[in-house]
């Protein structure tokens, strides 16, 4: 199964927690380090906003699971293409015992392939992990590797 796209992942993630488009400062020997320490511990570290918007650019979509209903959904789209309008954004809705036991099974057997960004529901959020891409928010955060969350 192919691996969920990192940088929608993380462009996904800066958006949800408020990114906006200031940029990272530039790259340090602190930052090199931090980043070599994650990846040793089989985590992503991505070291700019600019890095980011590159791999989203080169993948050009999009595609996300979400347990909101779609009027919520469709306002978070329209907004997200507002931002970033190069990327093609599809989203479904997957609500439900049934239907997250079934997208588990399907990411078991290698069937949910193309995926970006899903959603894990919390009774079944451990058996979700594994599939899931390892990044290093938290090691990110407070070298400034992605847009400030202050407006």
């Amino acid at each position: 199964m192919k691996p969920l796209t990192l940088a929608t992942i993380v462009l996904i993630t800066v958006i949800l927690l408020g990114g906006s488009r200031d940029l990272a400062a530039p790259a340090s020997a602190s930052l090199a380090k931090a980043k070599q320490e994650a990846e040793a511990k089989g985590y992503t570290f991505l070291t700019s906003h600019d890095e980011i918007l590159a791999k989203a650019k080169a993948e050009g979509k999009l595609r996300a699971t979400t347990s909101l209903s779609p009027p919520t959904f469709k306002a978070m789209v329209s907004a997200f293409k507002k931002k970033y309008a190069f990327l093609e954004v599809a989203v479904e809705e997957v609500d439900g015992t049934d239907a997250a036991q079934r997208f588990l099974l399907e990411l078991k057997a290698g069937a949910a392939r193309g995926w970006d960004v899903a959603h894990f529901p919390a009774d079944y959020f451990n058996d979700f992990v594994p599939y899931a891409l390892k990044i290093d928010i938290l090691g990110m955060a407070p070298r400034k590797s992605w847009p400030s969350t202050r407006g």
